[in-house]
C-alpha cells in the first residue's frame, strides 16, 4: 500500500502534540502530600536554602586562604664587570608573617564558616516554618470552602422548597426572592474561599519549587500539640546567631591585634652567568664547585603604629557591637515568646469554648432549625438566621483552630524546635 506523506505528517503532529499534551498533564497533576513529604521536597530542592548551602561550601572553601603568602620575588641581576659572584645570579626572595598570624586568620576563616553553617540552619528552621504555616493555611481555607459547600446544599434545598411553596400558594414570592439571595451570596463567599485556597496552593507551589497543584493529605483541620517550653536562648537560631556574629567578631580582633608582631624575609641566591653577554671582555667564568652563592634572612618590623592602632580598636569596636546585639536580640526574643504565649493562652480558651460548646450548639440549631421550618413552627426569616449562626460557628471555630496553630508554629519557630 502506497503512504502519502501528506497523510503522515499530519499524524505524527498530532501524535506529538497528544504526548506532550499528557506530559505536561502529568507534570501538573496535584500532588497529595504530607506535612513531612512537603517539608522534605522544601529541603531538597528550595532555591534560596541551596544558596544558603553552597555559602557554606563557600566560607569552607575560603579556609584554604588562611596561608596567603604574597608572591615570590625573583630577580636576574647581571653585572657586566663580574664574574661568578652573587652580583651574577638570580635572586628569591619570600616575605611571611609571624607564625601566630596564620594561626588567626585559619580560626577566623573557621569561625566564618561556623557562622555560615549556623544561617543555613536558620535558613532551613524559616523554610520549615513557612511549609508548616502554608501547609496549615490550606488545611484551614479548604475547611472554610467545605463549610460554604455545605451552605450551599441547604441554601439550595431551601430555595427548592421555598419555591415548591410559593408555587402552592403557602407562602409570598419574598421568601422565595430571600432563599435566592441567601444562595448566590454564599456561592460568591465559596469562590472567595476556593480563591483563597488555591493561593495557599500556589504559596505551597513556590515553597516547593514546583509546578504541580499540592493537595494537602489530612482530611481533617487538627489542633496541633502544645510547643514545648523552657528553651534556653542561647540554644534557639537567634541565640545561636547572636553567638557566631560574637565569635566572628572577636577571631577578627585577634587578627588585627597580630598586625603588631614581626614579619619574615628569607632569600637565597644560584649562579646564572649569561656568557654572551659581555661587553668589556672580562673573565665571566662560573663558579665550578655548585651554583649556590648566598642566602639571606631578614626580619621586618612595623615602626609606624597608626593603622593598626586604630584597625585593632575598630575590630574591638566590632566585638562590642556584635555583644550589644546579642543581648537585644534576646530580649527582642523574651518579649516576642511573650506574646506569643499570650496569644496562645488567648486562642486555647476560644478553642475550649468552641469544643464544649460552640461546636454542639452549632449542630443542635442546625438539626432544630431544619426540623422546625419544614413543620411550619418558624418562619422564614428565623430559619435563615439560624442557619446562618451555626455556619458562622463553624467557620469561627476553623479559624480559631488556625490561629492557635500559627501560634504554635511561631513559638516553634522562635526556639528552634519544628
Amino acid at each position: 500500500m502506497k503512504m502519502n506523506i501528506r497523510h503522515i505528517i499530519p499524524a505524527l503532529l498530532a501524535a506529538a502534540v497528544a504526548t506532550l499534551t499528557a506530559r505536561a498533564q502529568s507534570d501538573t497533576a496535584p500532588h497529595v502530600l504530607t506535612l513531612e513529604q512537603c517539608i522534605g521536597i522544601a529541603i531538597a530542592d528550595n532555591p534560596g536554602l541551596r544558596a544558603a548551602k553552597l555559602s557554606v561550601e563557600k566560607a569552607h572553601d575560603m579556609q584554604g586562604a588562611s596561608l596567603d603568602l604574597p608572591p615570590t620575588a625573583i630577580t636576574l641581576s647581571q653585572d657586566a664587570t663580574g664574574g661568578g659572584g652573587p652580583e651574577n645570579g638570580i635572586n628569591f626572595s619570600q616575605d611571611f608573617e609571624f607564625p601566630t598570624v596564620y594561626v588567626a586568620k585559619n580560626k577566623a576563616l573557621k569561625a566564618e564558616t561556623e557562622l555560615e553553617r549556623i544561617k543555613s540552619q536558620a535558613a532551613s528552621n524559616d523554610l520549615v516554618r513557612d511549609v508548616t504555616s502554608t501547609y496549615h493555611s490550606m488545611l484551614y481555607t479548604r475547611q472554610i470552602v467545605k463549610i460554604r459547600e455545605m451552605q450551599d446544599s441547604v441554601y439550595s434545598a431551601f430555595l427548592s422548597y421555598a419555591a415548591a411553596r410559593y408555587a402552592a400558594g403557602e407562602t409570598s414570592r419574598l421568601e422565595e426572592i430571600n432563599a435566592s439571595q441567601m444562595l448566590s451570596q454564599n456561592r460568591i463567599e465559596l469562590a472567595n474561599a476556593r480563591d483563597e485556597y488555591k493561593a495557599r496552593q500556589a504559596d505551597m507551589q513556590r515553597l516547593l519549587n514546583t509546578d504541580s497543584p499540592i493537595v494537602p493529605a489530612d482530611s481533617t483541620l487538627a489542633v496541633m500539640d502544645a510547643p514545648a517550653l523552657g528553651i534556653d536562648f542561647s540554644s534557639t537560631p537567634q541565640g545561636l546567631l547572636a553567638a557566631g556574629e560574637v565569635a566572628v567578631n572577636q577571631r577578627n580582633l585577634t587578627v588585627a591585634r597580630q598586625a603588631f608582631l614581626p614579619g619574615f624575609t628569607v632569600g637565597a641566591t644560584t649562579q646564572a652567568v649569561i656568557s654572551g653577554f659581555n661587553p668589556y671582555g672580562v673573565d665571566r667564568q662560573r663558579f665550578d664547585k655548585g651554583n649556590f652563592m648566598s642566602f639571606e634572612v631578614g626580619i621586618t618590623v612595623p615602626l609606624f603604629f597608626g593603622a593598626q592602632r586604630a584597625k585593632a580598636k575598630a575590630a574591638r569596636r566590632d566585638v562590642e557591637i556584635a555583644r550589644a546585639n546579642q543581648l537585644q536580640t534576646q530580649l527582642d526574643t523574651d518579649n516576642t515568646l511573650k506574646s506569643y504565649l499570650a496569644q496562645l493562652a488567648t486562642a486555647r480558651q476560644t478553642l475550649d469554648y468552641y469544643i464544649a460548646e460552640g461546636l454542639p450548639q452549632a449542630d443542635e440549631i442546625s438539626r432544630l432549625s431544619s426540623a422546625s421550618y419544614r413543620l411550619g413552627e418558624i418562619g422564614y426569616a428565623e430559619y435563615i438566621q439560624n442557619i446562618e449562626t451555626s455556619a458562622r460557628i463553624r467557620t469561627n471555630y476553623a479559624a480559631a483552630v488556625n490561629t492557635y496553630n500559627q501560634t504554635v508554629i511561631s513559638i516553634n519557630h522562635l526556639q528552634g524546635t519544628l
